[in-house]
């Protein structure tokens, strides 16, 4: 997945670059490099664990054009899942 989770590899060498916001951006600036590659031929699955109210929702949105997307949204407080009904 991902040229052999190239992304993860990145992450787990990188970890002090993905701290406070700007580590989002890069993060989400190198996701839509590597899901525009992958989304010509593959159904996109994008998983938000721990999505709070759904914030992020937009950021996920907007890696893909591709109709083929799916989302899946996990939240563990149930005040945060009335919120993103």
């Amino acid at each position: 997945m991902f040229g052999k989770c190239k992304l993860a590899r990145y992450y787990l060498k990188n970890r002090n670059e993905f701290f406070g916001e700007e580590g989002h951006e890069i993060l989400l600036k190198k996701l839509k490099k590597i899901i525009k590659k992958e989304e010509e031929t593959k159904k996109i699955l994008l998983i938000d664990v721990g999505t709070n109210i759904g914030n992020y929702l937009p950021h996920l949105k907007d890696l893909s054009q591709n109709q083929k997307v799916e989302y899946l949204l996990f939240e563990p407080n149930p005040v945060n899942i009335k919120a993103l009904k």
